[in-house]
């Protein structure tokens, strides 16, 4: 899809290098936010994940609930 864009912004002749730029400058801060939270659930939830915790998860839930 972003090679689909810089296709048609090279078609309509518009300076894809400072497009690029300008985007990252008013984003940047979205961007990091992003990859703070791709680190913290990679950190904690795949890194830590067992095969059988989901059980226990299920099973706690049930008896609180029944």
């Amino acid at each position: 899809l972003i090679i689909l864009f810089n296709g048609i912004m090279k078609y309509l002749k518009i300076n894809i290098g400072k497009k690029n730029i300008e985007l990252i400058k008013t984003h940047s801060l979205l961007f990091l936010l992003l990859f703070l939270y791709e680190y913290i659930f990679f950190k904690t939830i795949v890194y830590t994940y067992t095969p059988k915790s989901i059980n226990k998860i299920l099973k706690k839930f049930m008896n609180i609930c029944f």
